[in-house]
């Protein structure tokens, strides 16, 4: 069934507890010898019934946060986020997803190097690289093998046991995984908890797989997305500059009217603002304005 079928499965283990209520009565009225013995193996049989119902519930529940998870990853590759926003995205949806403390993401520059990118708490706050006095060789080790690590109780590990920081900060459950795109590398992410053991499961680790290949997608799409407009900024720029040169050209040409550019853009920014007239149609009269005495260069003295 799928974890949207939840109050069905209630209403499943509801009906059965009122079966094993009605036997429970009847054989309470029928008396006899081995009635005691056989109210006592039903009534075994109900609490555990109670039990399972609740382990299933709550697996059911914890199935369906991590598809949410799953899915707003998911939302976050489809967005046009900034990486700034999605690397929060990531770094929340996983300390939540994990029942984490703590964490932060690692990302591999041109040289090949891994630096903190972002580093945040339970509560959605942003901490300093100096709060994570982790030792390096689990992310190298990760980073190297493209392997994730994770430990239920990584003070009794025998791969942390020669790791000084994990037993000075007392750490206890560790998830540590590789960011990669089309199996290149690109970052680690690393999540702790301090306080509790056994909150990382080994059989999350094909959900932290998932997880993580999303994430790294999501990842490389807000970094092409920064990108792009990093260069239309310096396309911008560059265009302004052009625009600007032509017109010191244009001054240097025609001495006699010397800055009249300037002042016939600055009265038709003026007169287009009263208009109202804003944003990019602005940016558009405002160089239409620049250019409006640039047939002149073309003239013979």
């Amino acid at each position: 069934r799928r974890p949207t079928d939840i109050p069905s499965f209630q209403k499943s283990f509801q009906d059965v507890r009122a079966l094993l209520m009605n036997a429970t009565s009847s054989l309470a009225s029928a008396g006899g010898p081995e009635s005691a013995n056989i109210l006592r193996n039903v009534s075994r049989i109900t609490q555990a019934l109670v039990d399972i119902e609740q382990a299933v519930i709550d697996q059911l529940k914890n199935r369906e946060s991590q598809l949410g998870a799953l899915m707003g990853i998911g939302r976050a590759i489809n967005s046009s986020l900034g990486l700034k926003r999605v690397l929060e995205e990531v770094m929340d949806t996983l300390i939540a997803l994990m029942r984490a403390e703590r964490g932060f993401l690692m990302l591999r520059d041109a040289s090949g190097h891994l630096s903190v990118r972002i580093a945040r708490g339970i509560d959605h706050s942003n901490l300093d690289e100096d709060a994570f006095k982790v030792s390096r060789t689990i992310v190298e080790r990760v980073a190297a093998t493209g392997e994730t690590i994770l430990t239920t109780n990584a003070q009794e590990d025998p791969r942390f046991e020669n790791q000084m920081s994990v037993a000075a900060y007392q750490l206890r459950s560790i998830l540590c995984a590789p960011l990669k795109m089309k199996d290149e590398l690109i970052g680690v992410i690393y999540v702790d908890n301090r306080a509790r053991a056994g909150i990382f499961q080994v059989h999350d680790q094909k959900l932290i797989t998932a997880f993580s290949d999303q994430a790294a997608v999501a990842i490389d799409n807000a970094q092409l997305f920064d990108d792009l407009q990093a260069k239309n900024r310096e396309l911008e720029e560059a265009y302004q500059a052009t625009l600007e040169g032509w017109v010191s050209a244009l001054d240097m040409r025609d001495k006699e009217t010397e800055g009249h550019t300037q002042r016939v853009t600055v009265l038709t920014q003026r007169l287009a603002k009263a208009m109202g007239v804003n944003g990019e149609q602005l940016v558009h009269i405002t160089r239409g304005a620049l250019l409006h005495d640039i047939g002149k260069m073309a003239i013979p003295d």
